[in-house]
């Protein structure tokens, strides 16, 4: 069971080692009644970036998973709060709008 959990943890790693990291405060948080979310930083995503085809939003995700409705709530926590928020991201375009998918966030204190 031992090897199984680090197996899994070890996987997780290594998939999000390969995100870039955007850090900043939230500028602008959107959602509306499909459940889309749409996410923009006061920070530009250095070199742009090929999904971000739309300039207000960086980052766009659906309400269609717990991982993603946990994201929002930490969005919003950290909105709340004044902090700054991590965003990790990879090549991945959004499904549902034309910005970046994000693969995590974060904040720290």
């Amino acid at each position: 069971m031992k090897n199984l959990f680090r197996f899994v943890l070890l996987s997780v790693i290594a998939a999000y080692s390969h995100s870039a990291e955007l850090a900043g405060t939230i500028k602008g948080l959107y959602v509306n009644q499909s459940n889309l979310v749409l996410l923009t930083l006061n920070v530009q995503v250095p070199g742009g970036h090929s999904c971000q085809k739309n300039n207000m939003w960086q980052f766009a995700f659906p309400l269609d998973s717990e991982a993603h409705q946990a994201m929002y709530s930490t969005l919003l926590a950290t909105k709340m709060s004044g902090q700054a928020i991590r965003v990790g991201y990879n090549d991945t375009c959004s499904s549902v709008w034309n910005a970046i998918n994000p693969s995590y966030v974060y904040f720290y204190d």
